[in-house]
């Protein structure tokens, strides 16, 4: 991640892809506290290629001593130096020039910086109530008890009392371009199941969009198993596929003899596993979807073979 680092305290500051430098405390992302800086003195901006400041500020911003020209863009490398206010104060070095990543970044009640990656379990996989993944086109979606929604720069997201801003790593000129996003269909996905009869083991291969990948035997295809038994029974009485399997995320606890932490942690750990293993599918992290209170799979087709298909009379 990029990192501007105060070369006089050692302090570094991860650059989001819009960083405001100034000193109106609560607007910009870090503050300065020398006397000639303004409210909103500069930003460095990631424009999809490169960093740049740009300069607001009415006694100016310095790169290598130089003073840029206001309003204007001016590209920094790494190694550069930057001054804000005056060339004699103190210079933050450009440490690190990777490209922004989109970011939950700390509010309050204990919260920390989480880099956000393919798919997230927050506060953390051992405790998951929420999960952040990116759809297809760029969007960040939001899932937990409420519900699902989409993600925009500045919207909070709280999990056992902590509290973060979400911070979009698109440059601004490319975001108006994601806002329609389909919703999420993995209609071309296939699933087939073998089940030992006792259902201690249940093997799972997956396959869709030219790719057959066998996912062998793991505890958590057992929640697997069961919404894909719970789609089954659904279609079986007639039940449109787009409306088919929507199962009690309470009942489902039970149906598994877990509680609701665990089946959060299966869930996780289901779709980390798919996106790690398919990662040419652009919706299979949504293959389980979510709405208040219910669980559902949405593939193309299910097959089962073997296991104690009376379990299926649970689902109805």
């Amino acid at each position: 991640m990029a990192t501007l680092l105060n070369t006089e305290t050692g302090i570094e500051v991860t650059l989001v892809a819009h960083h405001l430098f100034g000193r109106s405390e609560g607007i910009i992302h870090t503050l300065l506290a020398e006397a000639n800086v303004s409210r909103m003195h500069a930003s460095i901006i990631w424009d999809g290629e490169s960093w740049n400041v740009v300069d607001s500020s009415t006694n100016g911003t310095f790169v290598n001593t130089k003073k840029i020209d206001k309003g204007d863009k001016t590209a920094i490398s790494l190694g550069d130096h930057i001054q804000f206010g005056r060339a004699e104060s103190t210079p933050w070095k450009l440490v690190d020039d990777t490209p922004p990543c989109s970011m939950l970044m700390p509010i309050s009640g204990g919260a920390y910086q989480i880099a956000l990656e393919k798919i997230n379990a927050i506060p953390s996989e051992d405790d998951p109530v929420l999960m952040i993944y990116q759809s297809p086109i760029g969007h960040w979606i939001c899932e937990g008890p409420e519900g699902v929604g989409i993600l925009n720069t500045g919207s909070n997201v709280a999990a056992n009392g902590m509290v973060w801003q979400f911070i979009d790593a698109r440059p601004d000129e490319k975001t108006t371009e994601l806002e329609r996003d389909p919703y999420l269909s993995n209609n071309h996905i296939d699933l087939q199941f073998y089940v030992s009869r006792n259902e201690e083991h249940v093997h799972v291969k997956v396959s869709g969009t030219e790719q057959q990948v066998d996912l062998g035997v793991r505890n958590h295809h057992y929640l697997l198993l069961q919404l894909a038994r719970c789609r089954e029974v659904d279609l079986q009485k007639g039940i449109s596929q787009s409306e088919a399997g929507w199962v009690d995320k309470a009942l489902l606890g039970k149906m598994l003899g877990v509680c609701e932490n665990h089946l959060n942690i299966q869930i996780f750990r289901i779709r980390q596993q798919l996106v790690d293993e398919l990662p040419g599918c652009p919706f299979i992290s949504q293959i389980i979807q979510r709405r208040t209170g219910e669980l559902r799979l949405e593939c193309h087709s299910v097959a089962i073979q073997g296991g104690a298909l009376e379990n299926a009379e649970l689902c109805s």
